[in-house]
């Protein structure tokens, strides 16, 4: 019969197993566990040897311990930015060095947006991946500005694609088809590398032009002359609308002078008519009589006529209604 102290003993030393192996299965469940986030890949080896395949967001357990297990890369699956700063300055980051332009070296940023689609390839296809991009863009960017002065370069900025600047701008200006433009795109140099890599180039901006002195002076001018231009022109149009102002009113006030001179020569010819006087006297008496100021003023340095005989009458009244207020 086993001794009742051995007993307690025994149950005491099975316990503190249970509770050794709970809180060390515990601990190692807890140090193993790896909450990866969204749009995020992890890639993970055993024993150095690639598990195959990245580990996508959510909860995972692997055990790290005496470095069994390891992660090798942490990739983020969304969009991003990578900035080069083509400048003799620039000592740290990517770029350096200033672009040389057909007249002229200047310096500029480009702002690249890339996507990483393959997290195994960025990690395992290329060393210092990043770097690589760097390089590979560089002298693209470089390539493509030689063949422009900074002048063009600035005033074309705003059609400088990824497209034009990999495909060209003669091919794109010559109405190619979509698929067309996919086909060249997908066997460019450029486009092959990257997705070597497991990346894929969305979009490529040029910015930050740095003038040099004699551009500026010479952008400044131009822009002082455009301004000197567009006053010109406005001072142009605003004659021209009063010049035709002018000659609207003087035909307006002509063709009032006209009728009022023919209505001022009916009335003459109505009295003679009437009372048989001669017109030439009724119009001396409506002259000295009515006072007439403006019609003989108008006769005494217009030498006008009434000549007595019926429309030309009218007509040459027309004449001596110019001004004419009775």
């Amino acid at each position: 019969m086993i001794p009742v102290t051995i007993l307690l003993s025994l149950k005491a030393a099975i316990l503190v197993s249970i509770t050794f192996f709970f809180v060390v299965s515990l601990v190692a469940v807890s140090s193993g566990l790896t909450i990866i986030p969204e749009n995020w890949e992890y890639n993970i080896e055993i024993l150095g040897q690639y598990l195959g395949y990245p580990l996508e967001a959510g909860p995972h357990i692997f055990f790290r311990l005496f470095g069994v297990v390891r992660i090798r890369s942490k990739v983020f699956k969304g969009q991003q930015l990578m900035k080069l700063f083509l400048n003799d300055q620039i000592t740290t980051g990517f770029g350096g060095g200033s672009v040389e332009f057909k007249d002229c070296s200047s310096s500029l940023r480009v702002s690249l947006y890339l996507q990483i689609m393959k997290s195994d390839l960025s990690t395992y296809a290329v060393q210092n991946l990043f770097k690589a991009v760097e390089e590979k863009t560089d002298s693209l960017v470089r390539g493509f500005l030689g063949d422009y002065t900074l002048e063009e370069a600035i005033e074309m900025n705003g059609d400088f694609t990824i497209l034009t600047i990999v495909l060209g701008s003669a091919f794109l200006k010559s109405n190619p088809t979509d698929d067309e433009i996919k086909a060249r795109w997908e066997n460019s140099d450029y486009y092959k590398t990257l997705f070597s890599w497991g990346i894929m180039p969305v979009s490529l901006a040029l910015a930050d032009f740095e003038l040099t002195p004699a551009l500026e002076e010479k952008r400044v001018l131009i822009l002082q002359a455009e301004k000197e231009l567009e006053i010109a022109e406005i001072k142009r149009k605003q004659a021209l609308i009063d010049k035709a102002t002018a000659i609207i009113k003087g035909e307006a006030n002509r063709e009032i002078q006209i009728l009022e001179g023919e209505g001022q020569a009916k009335k003459i010819l109505e009295i003679s008519s009437k009372t048989g006087i001669p017109v030439g006297e009724v119009t001396y008496f409506l002259l000295k009589n009515k006072q007439w100021e403006a019609v003989e003023n108008a006769s005494n340095t217009q030498k006008t006529v009434i000549i007595e005989s019926g429309n030309e009458a009218i007509k040459q009244g027309a004449l001596i209604g110019a001004g004419m207020n009775p």
